[in-house]
């Protein structure tokens, strides 16, 4: 009877005590049971790395690293090095997983020889979990598809989870050590080893968005790493799918409009006018540069580009509307979540 190939699921935790059972329990509970579990303890100073060690106990397929606090990169690392499994997976300490994910994603990786499944995300922001599907069947890629769909549609992120990867794609290829984004930085070179992918369409990983989560904090300079992402990927795309460059060839300057706009609306903008400033005058060379390539390529798509250097004024209420919309809805739904647990 054939094996069934060994999946390594790691997990980095930080600070996620209120989350992590949860997500720990429907890795644990897996209809797929052959897999190792990686608790990687980011230098937690909750009570996870405790939590950490008692599954240990309990589970002879849990192995916890504790590490100093490094960032989830550097976690996801360490146990990369560690890993024995066919396959890889990442989950977040404060999401969770149906019962069946692994079983339905490691069936397709074999069935079609994929390198790389990927499956649906649900959202749930604290009182509603939303699903974002967007196939209803499976869809077979091959590497060109594979790469076009990551850089012309939201059907893949840059995002680790939700992801179902053979080892090999990680055999020189590591998460940078950097505090924001640092998935973003290497996964085009992921898919570009990919010969074949299957996307299932159904939503399996439930991702927690939380106030206090990485992606939610106020602005810090840490941010501006989305600028070398944006970099490399343009520079890898025109390299390696020069076809598909046009997808991409608005992708630094969009990500500098991104940048300005997020100072602005985190109400940060006092305190980084002189980041604000230099991102500013370096959009201002990048839409030059932009207009002097292709004028008609890029037309279309300057409208923000344009306004964020030209017109302050509305690019600054602008963003200071969308910070109090979401600072708004954050408080709602604490509200509510506040009122449905004494209720």
């Amino acid at each position: 009877m054939k094996t069934k190939p060994l999946i390594s699921v790691i997990v980095p935790v930080y600070n996620t005590e209120k989350y992590l059972k949860k997500c720990i329990d429907s890795i644990i509970m897996q209809t797929y049971k052959e897999f190792e579990l990686f608790l990687v303890d980011d230098g937690s100073t909750d009570s996870c790395p405790m939590l950490c060690d008692e599954y240990a106990v309990t589970d002879s397929r849990v192995k916890v690293i504790h590490k100093k606090n490094e960032g989830q990169g550097m976690a996801r690392n360490m146990a990369l090095d560690a890993a024995s499994g066919k396959y890889i997976s990442f989950i977040d300490s404060d999401d969770w997983v149906v019962p069946n994910m692994l079983e339905k994603m490691v069936n397709a990786a074999e069935q079609y020889s994929a390198d790389i499944v990927f499956c649906g995300i649900a959202v749930f922001n604290g009182l509603k979990i939303t699903e974002n599907r967007y196939f209803e069947d499976i869809k077979l890629y091959d590497k060109h598809s594979l790469m076009k769909d990551y850089v012309s549609t939201p059907y893949i992120h840059t995002g680790p989870c939700n992801k179902l990867y053979r080892h090999f794609l990680f055999d020189k290829i590591r998460f940078p050590n950097i505090r924001a984004r640092e998935d973003a930085y290497i996964m085009h070179e992921i898919l570009g080893q990919c010969k074949t992918g299957v996307h299932l369409g159904e939503c399996m990983y439930i991702q927690f968005v939380r106030p206090e989560s990485t992606e939610q904090k106020k602005f810090n300079s840490n941010k501006l790493s989305l600028l070398d992402c944006a970099d490399r990927l343009q520079q890898y795309v025109a390299e390696y799918f020069p076809d598909l460059y046009h997808f991409v060839e608005l992708k630094y300057a969009n990500e500098i409009v991104y940048v300005m706009g997020e100072i602005i609306d985190s109400f940060s903008y006092k305190k980084y006018k002189n980041n604000y400033m230099h991102l500013k005058d370096r959009l201002i060379e990048e839409r030059k540069r932009l207009v002097e390539v292709d004028k008609n390529a890029v037309a279309g798509g300057m409208r923000m580009i344009n306004q964020a250097c030209d017109h302050f004024t509305v690019f600054y209420m602008s963003n200071i509307y969308k910070g109090m919309k979401r600072l708004l809805k954050r408080c709602l739904l604490k509200l509510l979540g506040a009122n449905k647990a004494q209720g």
